[in-house]
């Protein structure tokens, strides 16, 4: 908490670093799974 009022650190960079890469994962798996509810779709429409 107190990195957000320190101004001569950079600790608050990683804190933006990690939100950003967490959330791309988030983003990731979460397009994995849709892209999979389609292909399963398709495979059980062509049987």
């Amino acid at each position: 908490m107190d990195a957000a009022y320190a101004k001569d650190t950079d600790r608050h960079a990683w804190a933006a670093h990690y939100l950003t890469a967490m959330s791309k994962a988030v983003i990731d798996d979460v397009t994995k799974v849709l892209e999979r509810g389609v292909d399963r779709k398709r495979k059980d429409a062509a049987q």
